[in-house]
């Protein structure tokens, strides 16, 4: 079976202000060539189900831990759905390392659990 990996920009937020994502995960990265210490951000990646897609979001805003949802830097809200992606989730993994590439990506660590531990509902 063949495996085709697209990357494109997400739908215009005013076309899709609101976004179910599952399958997520919350990763704290920096880029090559950033000096910055500000330029460290926390990045969504999930699956947007409507799209049937993977995809990286732009730097998280805010996070409303009661209602399950990030607003990010393009304004638009993304809703958690059930429960971060699995460890060894092979597809996401795929998706994630080849845009770390495409995306000149440095650092790269997993906090997830710290969203996740604030989310009433999650039990670790």
């Amino acid at each position: 079976m063949d495996i085709q990996i697209i990357f494109s920009d997400a739908d215009n937020v005013n076309n899709q202000p609101q976004v179910d994502i599952v399958a997520w995960s919350i990763r704290e990265v920096s880029f090559y060539g950033d000096d910055e210490d500000d330029d460290v951000m926390h990045l969504l990646i999930g699956f947007v189900m409507m799209n049937k897609q993977w995809r990286v979001t732009t730097a998280i805003q805010h996070f409303d831990s009661d209602r399950k949802k990030i607003t990010t830097s393009s304004g638009r809200i993304y809703n958690l759905v059930g429960q971060p992606v699995s460890n060894g989730d092979t597809d996401f993994e795929l998706v994630w390392q080849l845009w770390k590439m495409t995306n000149n990506v440095n650092l790269d660590v997993d906090v997830t659990d710290k969203y996740a531990t604030k989310i009433k509902w999650f039990v670790m």
